[in-house]
């Protein structure tokens, strides 16, 4: 059963062609988070990096002896692996919520636990409705709003990452982290606040998908709402260098 488990979930149809490349998976994130707080955690046959599923229910288990390893990463692991060996076996009953039961996990961390498995299972509507309720525990860590908001831009979900992000409110810990934000707002038409954003990161690739969405031009035309002269003369002259540079 263990290996037909296993190959459902690396064949899972989930992704349309050419997706799965633009995507990290969020149980493989958080193996890969583990993974760099205690060291190798498992390795497969197939690869010497950590990967999900794990290459036995033993080496899963495992994860509980660790010493001084964080229980709390270990718990989403284990949840997630029983949202996937409910499915693949096709259960009726919540095993999931028996097994909370049994562990003393809080609901609201379930409940995000099974957004993040509905996410990477391609349900993608349902899990923003079910991880943005009052009822689910927020995502807090920044590997987390940035695999959430690249997997809804993956499938052009662009206003369902605004919504994420103005639920969630992450805070821009990087650069990256605020390319991503610069890309979700451009994607939504929110030109002032993309480029108030763009300023505040002051990331040359932004200005670029910013002139790509041809969205340079249309920022002039919100700088009379509350931009100044500066902010017009900073994107024209931007606007130009970047033109020069394709051409």
């Amino acid at each position: 059963m263990w290996k037909e488990m296993d190959h459902s979930h690396r064949q899972s149809p989930r992704w349309a062609e050419g997706e799965m490349e633009q995507f990290r998976s969020l149980i493989q994130d958080m193996v890969t988070q583990l993974n760099g707080q205690r060291g190798c955690i498992w390795t497969s046959e197939e690869s010497a990096e950590p990967c999900y599923p794990p290459p036995s229910l033993q080496a899963l288990l495992q994860l509980v002896l660790v010493p001084h390893i964080n229980h709390k990463s270990v718990q989403a692991i284990l949840m997630y692996f029983v949202l996937d060996m409910a499915n693949f076996l096709q259960c009726k009953d919540d095993l999931l919520r028996s097994f909370c039961h049994a562990f003393t996990i809080s609901c609201n961390f379930s409940k995000q636990i099974r957004a993040f498995w509905m996410l990477d299972h391609g349900h993608v509507k349902a899990s923003m409705e079910l991880l943005l309720s009052p009822g689910a525990a927020a995502p807090s860590l920044s590997w987390q709003h940035c695999c959430i908001i690249r997997c809804l831009l993956t499938r052009k979900q662009p206003h369902l990452a605004l919504r994420y992000l103005h639920w969630t409110g992450p805070a821009l810990e990087s650069v990256e982290d605020a390319k991503l934000c610069t890309d979700v707002l451009l994607q939504n038409s929110y030109i002032y606040e993309a480029w108030t954003l763009l300023k505040r990161s002051n990331a040359e690739s932004d200005l670029q998908a910013c002139n790509g969405f041809g969205l340079c031009a249309e920022a002039l035309k919100v700088i009379p709402g509350g931009c100044d002269e500066q902010d017009e003369a900073d994107i024209e002259d931007e606007t130009s260098q970047v033109h020069s540079c394709h051409l």
